[in-house]
């Protein structure tokens, strides 16, 4: 991975990071616990597979940037709050 490929990974992760603290930080009390009706899923595990998928990309962008990122997926039955 050359410099500019690593600045880019970095100011995308940067981005994306603070639309989604924006997202948490604006949602309603219990909002986390709320269910998507169309899958059944609470919004909490929404913002889990974000994060999931964040992660996923990047490991496969900078393996050694990556290794001690949370994977949601990897921690079965797992309680996502907001911090």
């Amino acid at each position: 991975m050359n410099r500019s490929d690593l600045t880019d990974l970095l100011e995308a992760w940067q981005r994306h990071n603070k639309i989604t603290l924006y997202l948490l930080g604006n949602l309603p009390k219990g909002g986390l616990e709320a269910v998507v009706a169309s899958d059944n899923m609470p919004v909490s595990q929404h913002f889990a597979h974000i994060s999931d998928v964040r992660v996923n990309w990047a490991y496969g962008t900078a393996r050694t940037l990556t290794k001690a990122l949370i994977r949601f997926n990897k921690q079965p039955k797992q309680v996502v709050d907001a911090a």
